[in-house]
């Protein structure tokens, strides 16, 4: 069972949601020994690509792939993308062979294989369904379970595993975004303080030079009235 005290994780202290995100990835794939994973979260309407791990991939072609990938959007108007139909009929999917499947459409599947010289095997994808509020966040999916080194399917104790994690994932994300979400509004709170405190200080600045003006000119006139004070003193006897 997936269960937060067992790892490096502190909800308290990580505000940023791709970081955890990465780090639950990586237990996921390890509990289910695949190679490569996506997840997936809900930005307007489309799911973008938020974080993305491959094994396989060289190091180059992973961080092409990851570049790509952070400009890519599935439009949830496209139920063609296994991922877009996981997240809005709120149901998840095992594919035990990509290559033989025939209900499901894989060509955006395909065509990335092709493109970085990958073969998909097996894939599970399940949604993200935030538990207090049972909205879809985001997406999950994990692809090619390894087995004494050669890809297998996945099998039901998989699926359900990332049910769980899933759950536990999307429990996480909504709790996250909350918590930086009140972050920034303390922020808000703070800098306004500051700027207010600023205002007030170039407000006292500009009276306190005001004032040393007036201070200097009423100097200056005590001065040229003291220096014409002897000769009017003079022509008036």
């Amino acid at each position: 069972m997936l269960n937060i005290n067992d790892y490096d994780i502190d909800l308290l202290n990580l505000v940023d949601v791709e970081n955890i995100l990465e780090q639950l990835l990586l237990q996921i794939r390890t509990l289910t020994s695949s190679d490569g994973g996506t997840i997936y979260l809900k930005d307007g309407d489309s799911l973008r690509f938020c974080v993305f791990q491959n094994d396989s991939l060289s190091s180059t072609k992973l961080k092409r792939s990851i570049q790509e990938s952070k400009f890519l959007r599935l439009p949830l108007n496209n139920r063609q993308f296994i991922a877009v139909e996981s997240f809005l009929s709120s149901t998840g999917f095992r594919i035990d062979n990509i290559y033989e499947e025939e209900i499901l459409d894989v060509s955006g599947i395909k065509s990335f294989d092709s493109k970085f010289g990958y073969k998909t095997h097996s894939m599970l994808t399940i949604p993200l369904v935030d538990t207090a509020t049972k909205n879809s966040i985001g997406v999950l999916q994990i692809i090619n379970k390894i087995k004494d080194k050669e890809p297998t399917a996945y099998d039901e104790f998989d699926m359900e595993l990332i049910k769980m994690a899933s759950s536990f994932m999307a429990y996480t994300i909504s709790k996250t975004i909350g918590y930086n979400n009140s972050l920034k509004r303390i922020d808000k709170v703070i800098n306004s303080a500051i700027n207010d405190e600023l205002d007030n200080k170039i407000e006292n600045d500009r009276l306190n030079s005001f004032h040393h003006k007036i201070m200097h000119t009423s100097k200056v006139l005590k001065n040229i009235a003291h220096q014409w004070r002897q000769p009017l003193s003079e022509l008036s006897i």
